[in-house]
């Protein structure tokens, strides 16, 4: 029976929690400066670079900032070209990292079709999709603030 009232009160507390980190995290998001006016065109190179370093990415063909709208959040859309062995998977958390470190603002989420360098592999290709939010304060202490990210190099 005590187990059921630990399970209970962690339950309770959940939601809390879960409501202190979203305005922790909207709170941070304000305080970014919106890049919108001029499509974030040197937050997004900045960005892309990123992405474009990370393990397994060969390039990125036409990223794209794509302006708040009234049914979808601002958001990079593009293609990335990865290793003929590499997940697309693998880069969901490292995206949405750099995605949250960039100082692309308003920025919501990542979409990249992901294929394969090679025309043909068993890869094929995949929708890659993130949030770009840590999702547990343990994510937002690893990530730290907005607009940290700076080129690589």
């Amino acid at each position: 029976m005590v187990s059921v009232v630990g399970l209970l009160a962690l339950t309770a507390c959940s939601p809390s929690e879960t409501s202190s980190l979203g305005s922790e995290l909207g709170d941070r998001e304000d305080e970014l400066p919106s890049c919108a006016a001029d499509a974030c065109t040197e937050e997004v190179a900045v960005l892309v670079a990123a992405l474009a370093e990370l393990p397994g990415v060969v390039r990125l063909v036409e990223p794209r900032y794509r302006e708040e709208q009234s049914t979808n959040g601002a958001g990079l859309t593009g293609t990335v070209i990865v290793d003929s062995g590499e997940r697309c998977e693998t880069l969901r958390e490292p995206a949405a990292e750099l995605g949250w470190t960039s100082s692309v603002s308003p920025l919501s989420s990542i979409r990249l079709q992901c294929e394969a360098e090679e025309p043909g592999s068993a890869q094929g290709s995949h929708h890659l999709f993130t949030e770009v939010r840590p999702t547990s304060r343990e994510q937002l202490e690893q990530w730290g603030d907005r607009g940290t990210l700076r080129p690589p190099g």
